[in-house]
């Protein structure tokens, strides 16, 4: 059985990122991003996640005591009293050391995310990978106070929690986060202002981690489902409980492991759905009229089980999404769509006899318009 809901948001998700002349989708990123980094020469560590993080802390705090002792600690109350012990200084020279930035550099999701036409970047992150990602298509200017945002120059990597090396504060602590509304309202004021007009990609976060929760609750209680749609991309399987979770916070959930049909659970399995997540959305790009269709039949993989069904179904669908509304294409084209459907028509018959009724009336619909389209008669097969 095929889960279409995940794919039904994504293919929404895509529309918004490439609404003209510009999009109408913003990307938050969060520290599951950055451990995508790629280490340079002799570089051991790689980048922690909060929970390791906390573990750092607490060692630093009680030396002689177990950590299972304190695990029930959220990660903002013992960067609180790790504050509290060492100073605000002691604490910002704790995350210089653990988060290694100068000994990594961007890698590949990184690249494939900004070359994507986000009306703004925003990020959580103190790292600098973000900035020092270099993709031809855009140049995005860097927003880390609050006097950058005086003359603003889109797209904007926009640095919402302080910046390496200098920047500060760093925010994690409690009484960052209870300041931080007043502290830093320009910043809060032009996140505000994107949620009005555009969709959210909540990308790298998880639904424990301090900053998701913080600022999923700061727009609950702001907007009360009143803003346009929040997607929070997930690289993992989500458990129900999990989606019911992020449903209840105003949270669209989308789970690559159900769209990419990837069952692994590997940290290297979940860089390949992002980069595929990234790949897609990149590929979904309006094609030029004088372009249509994109995709090449000859090269393209052929039908041989459901999932490559489900691809091609996506791949018709953009593409009648996509047709630049000739009353009659080219001879070149029509035969181009009716190679496309004589090499993968049958074959799609055979992969979906599983498929529900409504789930087969999905594809029927996009061959049913291809023969149209192709000027074609229809098979005997597909009448009966």
């Amino acid at each position: 059985m095929i889960d279409y809901s995940d794919h039904n948001h994504l293919e929404q998700l895509s529309e918004y990122l490439w609404q003209g002349p510009r999009s109408r989708a913003s990307v938050m990123v969060g520290a599951g991003i950055s451990r995508n980094a790629i280490p340079l020469h002799g570089e051991q560590n790689s980048f922690p996640a909060w929970r390791e993080l906390s573990q750092l802390m607490l060692k630093e705090l009680y030396p002689d005591t177990p950590i299972e002792e304190f695990m029930t600690k959220t990660a903002t109350r013992i960067a609180s009293e790790y504050s509290s012990r060492f100073g605000e200084a002691g604490l910002e020279d704790f995350l210089r050391k653990s988060i290694p930035d100068d000994s990594h550099k961007p890698g590949e999701i990184h690249r494939l995310l900004l070359k994507l036409p986000w009306n703004d970047v925003y990020t959580t992150n103190y790292d600098t990978l973000l900035e020092r990602t270099e993709v031809a298509e855009r140049t995005y200017s860097q927003v880390t106070k609050i006097t950058d945002l005086m003359n603003p120059s889109p797209p904007q990597i926009i640095k919402l929690h302080g910046s390496f090396p200098c920047q500060t504060p760093f925010i994690i602590t409690e009484s960052h986060y209870l300041r931080y509304e007043e502290e830093f309202a320009p910043f809060v004021n032009t996140f505000r202002q994107s949620l009005i007009v555009n969709a959210l990609v909540l990308l790298g976060f998880s639904g424990d981690d301090p900053n998701f929760q913080k600022w999923t609750r700061w727009i609950q209680h702001h907007f009360d489902n009143k803003n346009h749609p929040i997607y929070m991309i997930s690289s993992s399987h989500l458990q129900d409980v999990e989606r019911s979770y992020l449903i209840d916070r105003g949270v669209t959930p989308i789970d690559l492991s159900l769209v990419f049909n990837a069952a692994e659970s590997s940290s290297e399995s979940h860089a390949k759905r992002l980069e595929s997540f990234l790949h897609k959305l990149l590929n979904d790009r309006p094609a030029r009229p004088e372009r249509w269709p994109r995709s090449v039949s000859s090269t393209s993989p052929l039908v041989n089980d459901e999932s490559s069904a489900l691809d091609v179904l996506h791949r018709w669908r953009s593409e009648r999404k996509e047709y630049p509304g000739w009353i009659v294409p080219t001879d070149d084209i029509r035969r181009e769509l009716f190679a496309d459907l004589n090499q993968n028509y049958g074959r799609i018959l055979k992969a979906i006899v599983e498929w529900t009724p409504v789930e087969r009336a999905l594809i029927f619909r996009e061959i049913l318009w291809r023969f149209d389209i192709s000027m074609l008669p229809l098979e005997s097969t597909l009448i009966m």
